[in-house]
């Protein structure tokens, strides 16, 4: 195991701080306390303590009784102190338990009635909309039923021989006589038509008739008299049917007055009063009665007037409002309704909302609303019809549905507005509730208030009294009365208990004490021969714990080499100096610390060991082998866990020796090479393959300028030197020299000025020389020296193989 190491080489010699661990350091901590309240008191027991009635103990736990004793009777007096005291601590408990009853009622009724009002308000909101929702198909039905309800009165006319005939022969005589036979205004009222029209294959009107109020109007709606190409598509098909709306642009009266009527009154027409221009539109091709073909298109339409509208109230027993979006005045309304601030933002928020398209399937009379809205208040106006009088002026729900003309435009808004009886139903339900609820509270509160006060509160007052009895007197020996087998009762017996546990443990604390500290004593030696042991290895040594990678200890070597100083904060003075140092710090080979972690941990399985190199505050390199051991050790006070004991070997001297081998192996290889230069310039015929070999790798310059200078250096005479001097000069150095050196331009240049300003010295050309014979040697000659060698293998192979065949031969 390794122990913290001190901060210093000379702190070796010190004795052992008791800070090792969490054990060491409170034991340690008690026992000098205790000694120190001895010294202070004059007592000369070891371990502090010298209480006669704990035999041998110190005054320790005396004060601690006596600190007990001002906690438990604050007055200070004897026995439960002074009477109000006593009088105050009585009711102050009770007062207490009547506080905490009535808050906790007061909690319990508040959160029951927030979550009943929640759950009431979701649960009958929810139960609201899906009436909202229900009110909306059953009016969607009701007028699916009505388009049914036209188409099978058109049917018996548009799949019918004399029609299809009449369409066919294009007869307007026949026509009309037909229609005034067939569909006289009396008829059109009774049944709740207002126009009939007939139309060609080639979507061009043919004869109809335009009735209100049993009134006949010859104009027709320019919409209906110039019907859209959309109705005859698949017009061929007997079956087809087609139901939507139509608004026209033009209203009732305006057709009226336009076919020279006077203008509705309600004596005239007393069921149309506020009638939309909205108009139900039913077409279906006109067919022989075998249906076996098609000849044309007819049309069965009616306004939805204000008995249609009283009729679908009063089947659906609510209230329907139908708006026209192209109605400057019912745009208005529903604005109003909406609370929108103008027309234009209602526009854009319809806009933007799902319509429902009108066909002869009823998937659009399932579709729900778009929004709705609760507690408004309707009164009767103008095209809202209820089924009873009473609906109005009340606070009603209200479902908005959006339905789309012919043509797929927005057009119709239908509003259904039902009572809200069941919400209000449900929010008295829950005032009747939550009376109950709180009824019931409050039996409950004064029902525990009296089983708190007889069953607990007196006896829990009575074990209190008994407890500052015995701290008073410092009387382990008394004992509790003990007259119940409840949870009270088995408080009574654990205080018995603990009173005979504590003579008997007290009696032993002062020699558990003494051993403790005799114990601690010999771990501090043996601390300290294992950290004189570690601090002696040469090499470096460090312990990791193994969850976080935190630096646990350090011997003295990886200290003074490669500990990395970091500036210590005022309040951690005297931390290790490797306070929260992580071992990736010094081990860099792995980008993270869980990588670096996960190898360390392998090596402690495998034994195995690596190489890496570590750096020290001023860049020195360490070059190191790493082996790693696991071990289990206490990684920080009153804590053990798993640690990695890592031993960094210093391969300083042995990469030194490696790099220097390695320079006396290129030196080497250097000399060899240079002896081979000599030796082929030496050799007659080996330089001329030389010099023909540079002249085929066009770099011939170089070695004419050895040549040269080889011959400057064999003449005796300085005047004739001179004069070779300036013929390499004029070959070689000059910047339109034949031949110019392939050198470095800078060394050129500085040596051309010494060469220049020189006459014949014997080693003028020597720096060049080298220059110019080392670039030869790292290029051109270790080329032609390959080249060499693989021709001397091709020859020794050829005669081996001619050999070979005068042997067979």
């Amino acid at each position: 195991m390794m122990y913290e190491m001190n901060n210093s080489s000379s702190s070796l010699s010190k004795k052992p701080t008791t800070n090792s661990s969490f054990y060491n350091k409170t034991w340690t901590g008690i026992v000098n306390q205790n000694n120190n309240g001895a010294d202070s008191t004059g007592s000369q027991s070891t371990a502090g303590f010298d209480s006669p009635k704990l035999g041998g103990v110190g005054d320790f736990p005396h004060q601690q009784q006596h600190e007990q004793s001002a906690i438990l009777n604050p007055g200070g007096g004897e026995g439960d102190g002074p009477a109000w005291m006593r009088s105050f601590r009585f009711f102050g408990l009770r007062l207490k338990t009547v506080t905490a009853l009535l808050m906790t009622s007061i909690v319990v009724v508040c959160l029951c009635s927030l979550g009943l009002s929640l759950s009431f308000e979701f649960s009958f909101r929810n139960v609201e909309r899906g009436f909202g929702e229900e009110s909306v198909k059953k009016l969607s039905n009701s007028l699916h039923d009505d388009f049914d309800v036209l188409f099978n009165k058109l049917y018996e006319y548009a799949a019918w021989d004399d029609v299809f005939n009449i369409v066919q022969e294009q007869s307007v005589q026949k026509a009309d006589v037909l229609l005034n036979e067939y569909f006289s205004c009396d008829y059109m009222k009774r049944a709740n038509l207002n126009y009939i029209m007939m139309y060609f294959p080639n979507q061009t009107f043919f004869r109809g008739v335009n009735c209100f109020g049993g009134v006949k109007v010859s104009e027709f709606p320019v919409e209906l008299t110039t019907l859209d190409s959309s109705f005859f598509v698949n017009l061929s098909i007997p079956e087809k049917r087609q139901e939507t709306f139509l608004i026209p642009s033009l209203t009732v009266d305006q057709l009226m007055k336009k076919s020279g009527i006077s203008p509705i009154s309600s004596d005239l027409l007393p069921e149309n009063t506020n009638h939309t221009n909205i108009i139900m539109v039913t077409a279906q091709p006109i067919q022989p009665t075998d249906n076996s073909v098609t000849n044309g298109l007819m049309i069965f339409a009616r306004y939805i007037t204000a008995t249609i509208m009283l009729d679908l109230a009063r089947r659906n027993q609510q209230c329907n409002t139908f708006f026209d979006l192209r109605d400057s005045t019912d745009l208005e309304v529903l604005r109003k309704y909406m609370g929108f601030d103008s027309v234009n933002e209602l526009k854009n928020y319809l806009s933007t909302q799902h319509a429902s398209t009108i066909s002869t399937s009823d998937s659009w009379t399932i579709e729900t609303p778009f929004t709705m809205f609760p507690g408004a208040i309707y009164d009767d106006s103008k095209k809202r019809q209820c089924y009873t009088s009473t609906e109005s002026g009340s606070t009603r729900f209200s479902s908005f549905k959006l339905v789309n003309d012919w043509s797929g435009q927005q057009a119709v808004v239908i509003r259904t507005d039902i009572s809200r009886e069941v919400y209000s139903l449900g929010w008295l339900s829950f005032l009747y509730t939550a009376i109950a609820i709180l009824a019931l509270v409050i039996l409950m509160a004064i029902a525990v208030m009296i089983f708190v006060e007889f069953v607990v509160l007196r006896r829990v007052l009575k074990i209190g009294r008994f407890v500052r009895s015995v701290t008073n007197e410092n009387d382990l020996s008394r004992r509790l009365v003990n007259m119940s087998s409840d949870e009270l009762g088995d408080l009574s017996a654990d205080i018995n208990g603990m009173l005979v546990a504590l003579e008997v443990s007290q009696s032993k604390l002062a020699n558990d004490n003494l051993m403790m500290q005799n114990i601690l004593e010999r771990t501090a030696i043996e601390e300290e021969k294992s950290r004189c042991i570690l601090n002696s290895i040469t090499d470096f040594v460090v312990t990791v714990e193994c969850s976080s990678g935190l630096i646990i200890n350090i011997n003295s070597s990886f200290e003074n080499k490669i500990l990395k100083k970091k500036p210590q904060l005022q309040h951690s003075m005297k931390s290790a100096p490797f306070e929260n140092h992580l071992i990736n710090e010094y081990i860099t080979n792995y980008s993270t610390l869980q990588e670096l972690l996960e190898k360390l941990d392998i090596l402690s399985r495998g034994g195995e060991v690596f190489e890496t190199t570590l750096f020290s505050d001023l860049g020195s390199k360490y070059p190191v082998n790493v082996s790693v051991n696991k071990t289990k050790m206490t990684v920080r006070e009153g804590v053990i866990g798993d640690a990695f004991i890592i031993v960094m070997k210093n391969l300083s001297e042995q990469t030194e020796l490696k790099n220097m081998l390695t320079m006396q192996q290129e030196k080497l290889m250097e000399i060899q090479k240079v002896a081979k230069f000599d030796k082929v310039m030496a050799d007659k015929e080996l330089r001329n393959k030389f010099k023909e070999f540079t002249i085929k790798e066009r770099s011939s310059e170089n070695f004419l300028f050895l040549e040269m200078v080889e011959q400057y250096k064999t003449i005796s005479k300085s005047k004739e030197r001179a004069v070779l001097q300036k013929e390499i000069i004029r070959r070689h150095l000059l910047p339109n020299s034949p031949q110019p050196l392939n050198v470095s331009q800078k060394i050129l240049e500085t040596e051309y000025k010494k060469i220049a300003s020189g006459y014949g010295q014997l080693d003028l050309f020597d720096k060049l020389e080298v220059v110019v014979k080392g670039m030869i040697l790292d290029d051109t000659f270790s080329r032609f020296m390959i080249e060499r060698e693989n021709e001397e293998s091709t020859d020794t192979s050829d005669s081996t193989s001619s050999m070979t065949n005068h042997t067979n031969c």
